[in-house]
């Protein structure tokens, strides 16, 4: 069972929810207990980020970005990461 909840929305973003609720033939609160909850996800998985960063060993985000450059450069592919026989990467 839903709880009813009374909040205020822009009116450019209801706009915004309205349309998109019809133009996918869903009601109304539907797409907003959509948006909440992948609003959420980001929220938690932006907290989950925000926390595993704190408890790295790097001190900045530079380390990090440098770090993140040079994984898998020069290594072989570990066992079954190979890339199919015949393989050829689309331009």
């Amino acid at each position: 069972m839903a709880d009813s909840l009374q909040i205020e929305i822009e009116p450019q973003t209801l706009a915004e929810v309205q349309a998109m609720a019809a133009e996918r033939h869903l009601e109304f609160n539907v797409v907003i207990d959509d948006v909440l909850q992948r609003g959420l996800y980001s929220l938690r998985e932006e907290q989950f980020f925000e926390q595993r960063m704190r408890r790295a060993e790097c001190v900045s985000e530079e380390e990090v970005q440098e770090i993140l450059g040079r994984m898998g450069k020069g290594n072989p592919p570990d066992p079954g990461d190979e890339l199919p026989e015949g393989y050829t990467p689309r331009n």
